[in-house]
This record gives structure tokens, sequence and C-alpha cells, in this order.
């Protein structure tokens, strides 16, 4: 193998650690890209989820306020009628209320003309009347307007508590479909919504006429799932999806809800920038190896063949030949003068070979040296490539006790929390949200129990920098503002990443804020309600510490309906 041959095989080697690193990197891009469109994706799925369950909610409040009309409970169908027909008529058409006797024979309706008509072998008829509770039911064309609709049902007791008939509500899948479109969806992106059984009652952004049939094996195989999560499947046309879903075990229970991403078109970016880094590292290479081979052959191999050519010349005792003065490199040069000065001491001095020998071999040695030093240079910085070195922190937990009294110190801390505010910017360090969260919402269970407020946790296992007592300050007092202006209901806590950012929301059943108030809700001593306990300071801490932290604090509020508190923490570090 020549001086090119060996120094084109060298610049390769030299360059595999970084084509390997790339390579790797593209891997873990890859990874973390999927990572990705799973969170998006199951994020997204649970966000029209809890969009249905505000539907469904309020549907249900539709109905137990039709069943306590004095006028649904006489079961007089003229002024049954003509109530309904009045509450319907903001609805259009889009929503069809109806009462049925307890043996299912529709009494009164909003759309006149249907009295007489049975669904009392409906199941979500059935299921009412023998649960005595709210029912949502299956695909169903209702036989009151002949539309394809999702029906709901609602128990009407009389004065001893027994059910003697049934308030129904028929809700339109055309408005379904329209109302969750609203929504803009991005390219490759689809919802599936079904009822208990896989039958679909919605398909977007396009449907397909699939409605009211049911859905493939695959994407119902999760749709009695423990918890929502996300599966990668094909869809019905063999394209590869990652789904993120929800199943009917989450309320509102009895529909199933799959959000899914295409795969390739999600990956076309990073499969596009991924094929130009490829083609300019391959371009990388190609002139990396063309040049090692330009220069091994014209800054090396030529002028080593002149000195051999030299060399050559003296086997054969002609001691006429030179090395010639053009050679290019200064160290070549240097060195053909020195082969043209051992020739002119050769000719001089003939007889004294040994001294001419010695001489020869000088020049060798430091040709050796000069030519060994680039290649110590390479593999000194290759072996600096190679140490790299991980560190990672380990966790400890700590013991029961010191556990409790670590519990005790942040509560003993929260008490001072309103004198602490002042104190300018906090030292932001690593904070769980899992651990955080359920603490505060253990703290408040028992009250929200007393209430009979049903309080939900849905967390998430990421980290915030923030300052531990402050952040639990502005969670206890959120939730804690929550219970106490809920009657009835409940209230969701949920933690979730966003963007390098965590979202932590508090939702509520409860009276709500106007918008006109809500700078006097947030204010010191504030309160909507002049009968309810405390000092007003709740939700004045939140915003003041949220402040004092950097974090944002944000409200979005129905009056009647409930509110949703969100503050907004940077992550500690990105996970993947």
């Amino acid at each position: 193998m020549n001086i090119s041959a060996r120094l084109f095989t060298l610049t390769l080697f030299a360059l595999l650690p970084t084509l390997a690193v790339q390579g790797i990197n593209e891997f873990l891009r890859n990874d973390e890209r999927e990572r990705e469109i799973r969170s998006s994706a199951l994020s997204t799925a649970e966000h029209r989820n809890a969009e249905l369950d505000g539907i469904v909610n309020g549907i249900e409040r539709l109905l137990g306020a039709v069943a306590e009309l004095p006028i649904s409970k006489s079961l007089n169908p003229v002024e049954c009628t003509e109530t309904l027909g009045e509450l319907a008529k903001q609805y259009r058409k889009d929503l069809v209320l109806a009462v049925a006797d307890r043996s299912g024979t529709i009494l009164c309706a909003s759309i006149p003309g249907n009295s007489g008509a049975t669904i009392g072998d409906r199941n979500f008829f059935v299921e009412a009347v023998k649960t005595g509770k709210f029912a949502t039911g299956d695909y169903t064309v209702s036989r009151i307007n002949g539309e394809k609709t999702i029906p709901f049902a609602h128990p009407i007791r009389n004065d001893k508590e027994e059910t003697v008939a049934v308030a129904v509500a028929y809700l339109s899948l055309d408005w379904f479909a329209g109302h969750l479109r609203r929504v803009p969806f991005q390219p490759g992106e689809s919802l599936l919504i079904t009822d208990r059984h896989g039958t679909i009652l919605a398909e977007l952004p396009s449907s397909t006429g699939r409605v009211g049939k049911s859905a493939t094996p695959a994407q119902l195989a999760m749709i009695r799932a423990d918890s929502p999560a996300t599966t990668e499947l094909q869809d019905e046309h063999g394209k590869d999806v990652i789904y993120g879903y929800v199943p009917i075990t989450v309320p509102p229970p009895d529909l199933y809800i799959l959000f899914g991403v295409d795969r390739e078109h999600a990956f076309a970016p990073l499969y596009a920038e991924q094929w130009r880094s490829f083609a300019l590292s391959l371009l990388s290479l190609s002139v990396a190896l063309a040049l090692a081979w330009a220069v091994g052959a014209n800054a090396i191999r030529r002028p080593i063949e002149r000195l051999l050519e030299v060399i050559r010349g003296w086997q054969r005792d002609d001691y006429q030949v030179y090395v010639p003065r053009r050679l290019e490199a200064p160290e070549f040069r240097e060195l053909g003068e020195s082969f043209n000065q051992l020739m002119k001491t050769l000719r001089a001095h003939e007889k004294d070979l040994s001294e001419a020998n010695r001489f020869k071999g000088l020049i060798l040695a430091i040709a050796g040296h000069d030519l060994r030093q680039p290649l110590q240079i390479l593999m000194a910085v290759s072996r600096l490539r190679s140490r790299a070195q991980d560190k990672e922190d380990q966790n400890r937990y700590l013991a029961a006790a010191d556990e409790a009294v670590e519990r005790l110190n942040s509560q003993l801390d929260a008490l001072v929390t309103a004198t602490r505010l002042d104190e300018g910017p906090r030292e932001h360090k690593p904070v769980a949200i899992g651990p955080l969260l359920q603490s505060v919402v253990d703290q408040w269970g028992s009250k929200a129990d007393q209430k009979g407020l049903r309080i939900r946790l849905r967390s998430c296992d990421e980290d915030v920098l923030s300052d531990p007592i402050l952040l639990e300050a502005i969670i206890r007092n959120l939730i804690g503002n929550a219970i106490t202006y809920t009657v009835k209901g409940g209230i969701l806590v949920c933690g979730r990443r966003r963007a390098g950012r965590v979202w932590i929301e508090i939702y509520d059943s409860g009276i709500g804020i106007p918008k006109d108030k809500v700078d006097k809700a947030f204010g010191k001593f504030g309160r909507l309600n002049s009968d309810t306990a405390g000092l007003g300071l709740g939700l004045w801490i939140a915003r003041t510490a949220a402040d004092t932290l950097g974090h944002e604090l944000s409200v979005c509020s129905i009056p009647g309906h409930g509110s949703r508190f969100r503050v907004e923490a940077p992550l500690a570090s990105c996970k993947t």
C-alpha cells in the first residue's frame, strides 16, 4: 500500500467517529420526535375528551333541569310539549328534547307530532330507568326526527323518589361533528369517536361515510383500557398512524376517543432534513478523501519518488544526480538539499564511508520523525475524543418520619407565605410536579369530601424550575378557592407538558367569575361572596407568588359553569 492509499485510509478512519456520532444523533432525534408526537397525540385526545365531557355535563344539567319541571312530573302532554318547544328553540334541530313515561312511550317532544312513539327498547332508556341515573346511549337513528344522533336520558322522579318518567335528549351527530371541527386539524391529523360498542359517531376532519358503522378491530383494541395512552396502528388505508386514545372507562363514560397522527406526514420534515444532512456529509467525506488522495499524491508521494530516484542513482554509483530545488514542501525541499549536500560530501570523501553512512542515518532519522509527527497528533486527538464521561445524579428517598417532618415544615412555611412575598426574587430549583400535586390534593381531600365534591388528579412526571414552597402555596390556594366556590360537581387538577413548560391546571364546576370582577377576585381581601368564609387572600397569594416566581397565572371562567386556573412553569430539563 503506497503513501497516498495509506493517507486515504487514515483520513477515512479519522472521519468514522464523526459519522458514527452523526448517525447516533439522528437516531436520537427520531426517538425524540416520536416521543413528541405521542405526547401531543395523547394530550390532544385528552383535550378532546375534556371537550366532550363539557358537552355531556351540559346535557346532563339540562335534562336534570327538565326533570325538575312541574310539567315533566305531572306528565301533561300538552303543557310538556309547549315547554320543551320553548327550551329547544335555541338549539334549532341540533338537540331534540322529549319526555317518555316509564314504559317508554313518548308523551311530549320539542318537535310536535311525535306523541305515542316508543323508546322502551332503547338501552339508554332502560339504563336510566334501571339505575335511576343519567345515562349516555349509543349511536341511534332517532325515532322522533329520523336523524343520526347520540341519545341521553335522565330519570324523572316523584316526591317519593320513584322514577315515573324519563327526560330524553337526542344530540345531532351533524352538529356534533361541526362542533368538533371548529378546532382546526393539521395535515395528517384525524379524530375518531365511537360509542361503547365501537360504532363510529364522528370521523374528522373529513368523513369517509363510516358514521354509524363499526371501527376496525385494531382501533377498538384499547376501548376498555384502564387509562389514556398511546399506540401505533395501521388505519383502514394501511398507513402507520400514532394514536392517542381515551377509553370508555374515563369520564365522560361510554365514549371512546382516538386522535391520530400520520407517521409519514409527521416525520416528513425530519426525514427531509436528515437526507440533506446525509447528502452534505457524503459530499464532505468525498471532498476530504479526494483532498487526502491529492495531498498524498502531490505533496508526499512525488517528492519521495524524487528522493528515491537520487538514492537509486547512488546505488548505480552515479553521484552526478541532484535533488531538484523546486520541491513544493519546505520540509522536502530541506530534505532534498540535505541529500544534495550528502552527495557532495560522498564525492569529496568517498573513502570515509562510515562517516557518510552515519550522516545518511541521521538524515533518515530526521525524515522518519517528520513523517511520524502528524500520525502522533491524530492518535492523540482520537484518544481525547473517546474520553466521554456520563454523570447521573442519584435520587434519595427520605424515611417516613422525615417526610412527615418535611410536610409539616412546608405547611408551616405556607402559613407565612403572605409575609414572605415581598422578599424579592426566589432561588429556583428543580421541583417534581407529581408528588407536589398529590400532596396538595391529599391535603384538600377531606374538605372536598365534606362538601360532597369529587377531586381528581391527572398528574405528570415532569420537574419544573421553581420555589417549592411558593409553588405549593399557589396550587394549595387555587384548589382551596375552587372547593370554596363549588357547590356541586368536582375539581380536576392536572399537570401536563407544553413546549418547554408545564401547565398546572385546576378546573372546577363552581359559580365562576364574571369578567368585570376578575381583578377584584385577585385583589387582596377580594371575595365574590361576602358569606364565604376566609379573608379573601387565597387568589391574591397565588397571583403575588406567581409574579414573584415569574410564572404565568391565568384564569378562564364562565359564570354559573365554573373556572379554569392555569399556572405555567418552565421545565427543569428536557426529557427524551
